[in-house]
């Protein structure tokens, strides 16, 4: 409305001890802001549009903030803050070197942790997967399986099934880290004898020299929809990584925003 004004009175000793304490982080969100509106100028006079700059700016947002929300997630998970940002550094990478997105390896990875597999082989078993998968669905097809199977202790058929529909039968690869042929393995498959060790195994076993798979995942990442996803994984990290601590500059304000709301 026209002409209102909003007083704050009483005690303002705490706002001014936070805005003391964010002075720091309000400056480089100054900053940072200046940055974006000189990236801008820059981009407009290459002709490049400056909505779509905007555009661009809200999606990395968006993304700094999710990913703010994954990393708290995969700590908790793993207990542990370095672990968090060695496995989270890792997927980036992965979804770098592979025709896979950030997301899907990130949505696969937490799902073997929400089930209580080791930080520690959680990179390992995604690496697996990623040599055997060929698109993103079959990824996260592949984790859920895994990660279903670890949390009952035992892998049954409909697991490997999950497998099988996505064009990877894993029977071979079972019966020859187990040492049982065909029909000695299916009955360890019904008597709930074959443990996450075995399939890791036979996972790692299907992508290595002489495997079924062998070499498939370079190859996927070298044609055109893999070039096409490593340049899309690139443009994201980097849109992400650069709104990341314009985000974190957010929280203060953020908070002194609900504490004077509060008091209304």
């Amino acid at each position: 409305m026209k002409g209102l004004t909003v007083k704050i009175g009483g005690d303002n000793s705490n706002l001014e001890k936070s805005l003391k304490k964010s002075k720091f982080s309000i400056r480089g969100f100054a900053q940072g802001v200046a940055s974006v509106f000189a990236g801008g100028a820059l981009l407009a006079g290459a002709g490049i549009s400056l909505h779509g700059f905007v555009n661009q700016l809200k999606k990395g947002f968006g993304e700094a903030t999710a990913f703010e929300q994954l990393t708290i997630q995969v700590e908790t998970f793993t207990g542990s803050a370095d672990a968090a940002k060695r496995i989270l550094e890792e997927i980036d990478d992965l979804s770098v070197s592979t025709p896979f997105e950030a997301s899907s390896l990130q949505t696969g990875a937490t799902r073997m942790l929400s089930a209580g597999i080791a930080a520690e082989k959680v990179f390992s078993t995604l690496q697996s997967i990623t040599n055997i998968a060929s698109t993103d669905r079959a990824v996260l097809d592949f984790a859920d399986a895994i990660s279903k199977g670890f949390a009952k202790g035992k892998f049954q058929l409909e697991d490997l099934n999950k497998f099988l529909e996505r064009g990877v039968n894993l029977l071979p690869a079972l019966s020859k880290v187990t040492g049982k042929d065909s029909a000695e393995l299916v009955k360890a498959i019904s008597a709930g004898e074959i443990t996450f060790e075995h399939m890791a195994a036979a996972l790692a076993a299907m992508s290595a020299e002489g495997g079924q798979f062998f070499g498939m995942a370079e190859k996927l990442s070298k044609s055109t929809a893999g070039l096409i996803s490593t340049l899309n994984s690139n443009i994201t990290n980097l849109r992400r990584d650069f709104m990341l601590p314009i985000a974190d500059a957010f929280k203060p304000i953020l908070d002194l925003a609900i504490a004077k709301t509060q008091e209304l």
